[in-house]
């Protein structure tokens, strides 16, 4: 029951600074420059600020349901129909009987 208590450090950020915690030599906001942006990130979008980022984002994303909306669905996304086979079974029952 005596667990140590830890303190992470992209997670809390103490307020006093006598606190012992993180030594936060690294920037939340800005991301690294060895991480690469997604292959459908323009390098434009570097220069640009969050809002103007997330709305060409979501424009793109728009765009890319609005092209692939003439697609057929998959297997996954179409309701069999059993109307057929209801058929037969109702036919089926009715000859039994």
């Amino acid at each position: 029951m005596n667990k140590k208590k830890t303190k992470i450090c992209c997670i809390y950020h103490p307020q006093d600074e006598d606190e012992e915690g993180c030594t936060s030599d690294h920037q939340h906001d800005e991301l690294p420059e060895s991480s690469s942006s997604s292959s459908s990130e323009s390098e434009n979008d570097k220069d640009l600020g969050f809002d103007e980022r997330r709305k060409r984002r979501v424009e793109r994303r728009r765009r890319k349901l609005r092209d692939n909306t003439d697609s057929a669905p998959n297997a996954y996304e179409v309701q069999p129909d059993y109307s057929e086979h209801r058929k037969k079974m109702m036919e089926k029952k009715s000859n039994n009987t």
